[in-house]
């Protein structure tokens, strides 16, 4: 056959078809040789920068473990290619977009005050000075605590018999020792003092703590009455209170914080009254030994309550 005499078509449309049919599509360099955005692996900070630059996650080499994309590999991707930021579409503004938020701002507006539910009460002069007092002695006293149980079985028997018989006891073995009493009013803790206790007996004692209580109350104490002693004691034991340490009232050195009596069980099981004393001390005045040995003999005499131990005007 010749060949040199054979007619071309001119017609190219069935050519074209095929042609069209059979190209691959080009590849882009999006997707030659990098796994698919869903196999990429990376954290939030990669993400929110991936969504700023609406960048793919497939686009970007990762440079860590496989399939794992760094926040270095896309800022390196941002800037050879000086991407800019886009617009999520969170961030578009709209009149909806707006009316939204103008509806949240409007709902989450505080509402108008209304009448005050609490009084506001000034602090009283007492109480303004109780406080400064009280504030230097915890700043400026070197405060330091020691807490003592006692067993006050004894001492309660030896109460009701005196109550029962009307006895008249009294301290005679220290020359003068004047109490001071913790005293909760409306204004404040205030300690009005008992003058002279070794000369009183436990009546007369027991009657100025409630006259002084009630004094101390209705705000008529004198000055006289509640400044100097020589040593305080603060009772909380009629409210329920285990144990606790109070503040020493200047100038004396210490006070006794007196809690509660309460029942326990020893290792026999039987039943035992007893009751927390905690001594607070200044440290510059008082050595621990000698904080140690008072409440050692304070528990002594309360345990083994005696006529003789505690003297008797009877």
């Amino acid at each position: 056959m010749d060949w040199t005499s054979a007619v071309i078509p001119t017609s190219t449309k069935p050519v074209a078809k095929e042609s069209s049919t059979a190209a691959p599509p080009k590849a882009t360099p999006t997707q030659s040789g990098q796994p698919a955005p869903s196999d990429q692996v990376y954290g939030l900070a990669v993400k929110r920068l991936l969504e700023e630059y609406g960048i793919s996650s497939g686009s970007v080499k990762g440079s860590g473990r496989p399939n794992r994309l760094l926040k270095s590999d896309v800022l390196a991707h941002i800037e050879s290619n000086r991407l800019q930021k886009v617009l999520l579409k969170a961030d578009e503004p709209s009149a909806t977009g707006k009316q939204v938020s103008a509806t949240k701002t409007q709902i989450s507006a505080p509402p108008k005050s209304g009448p005050s539910t609490y009084t506001d009460h000034e602090v009283s002069n007492i109480r303004a000075v109780i406080a400064k007092r009280l504030g230097e002695s915890k700043s400026s006293i070197p405060h330091s605590y020691i807490t003592i149980d006692v067993n006050i079985d004894k001492l309660n028997e030896l109460r009701s018999e005196l109550k029962a018989e009307n006895l008249k006891v009294s301290v005679t073995r220290i020359p003068n020792v004047d109490v001071s009493i913790a005293v909760s009013t409306p204004t404040g803790l205030i300690t009005p003092i008992i003058f002279d206790t070794v000369k009183k007996s436990l009546t007369d004692i027991s009657n100025d703590v409630k006259s002084l209580a009630d004094k101390a109350r209705k705000g008529t104490l004198k000055p006289n009455e509640f400044q100097g002693g020589s040593f305080t004691i603060s009772n909380l034991g009629m409210f329920g209170i285990k144990e606790f340490s109070a503040i020493i009232n200047p100038p004396q050195t210490a006070i006794l914080a007196v809690g509660t009596g309460r029942d326990i069980l020893d290792t026999s099981l039987r039943k035992k009254s007893m009751m927390s004393a905690t001594l607070s001390y200044d440290s510059r005045a008082i050595s621990e030994d000698q904080a140690a040995n008072f409440l050692s003999v304070l528990r002594s005499r309360l345990e083994n309550p005696s006529f003789r131990s505690i003297g008797s005007n009877h």
